[in-house]
């Protein structure tokens, strides 16, 4: 059930954006860990859930070009579309294309940055974002 609700559950607004948020942020310590690197120390007040898709896609000429109403139905609000972000960053970003974005994203979150390494943010890119974090929430809590 847990592994179901991770991989079809929409945390990208609402209350279940606490646990995108709580999500993303534990996966990302662990990837820190894994690495020997530090424990992230999370800016609570100003570390925000980034849609790299934007909410607001529809006026954007890059995204209107890769997303149709349905895919944006399905993928905007899923863990893969999300991000860590601090607020400043977040607020610049705002609807901007990926390629604006792309630059913005090193971050000290490492699931962040590894959006970076993506040429293009399109549906296709998107799903294998979201089932990367999935196979890494499976591992990690042995799911």
């Amino acid at each position: 059930v847990i592994k179901q609700r991770l991989r079809t559950g929409e945390y990208g607004k609402g209350a279940p954006s606490r646990v995108g948020k709580a999500v993303l942020e534990r996966l990302n310590e662990f990837e820190l860990a894994n690495k020997n690197q530090a424990e992230l120390t999370p800016f609570h007040k100003t570390l925000q859930l980034e849609h790299v898709l934007p909410q607001k896609w529809q006026n954007v000429k890059y995204w209107s070009e890769r997303w149709n109403d349905d895919d944006a139905n399905t993928w905007l609000n899923r863990l893969g579309n999300l991000a860590l972000l601090n607020q400043k960053v977040n607020a610049k970003v705002s609807n901007g294309s990926f390629d604006l974005k792309r630059k913005e994203y090193m971050s000290p979150y490492p699931l962040t940055q590894l959006i970076t390494g993506y040429s293009d943010w399109s549906p296709k890119e998107v799903e294998g974002n979201h089932s990367r974090i999935i196979d890494l929430a499976i591992k990690v809590w042995k799911l």
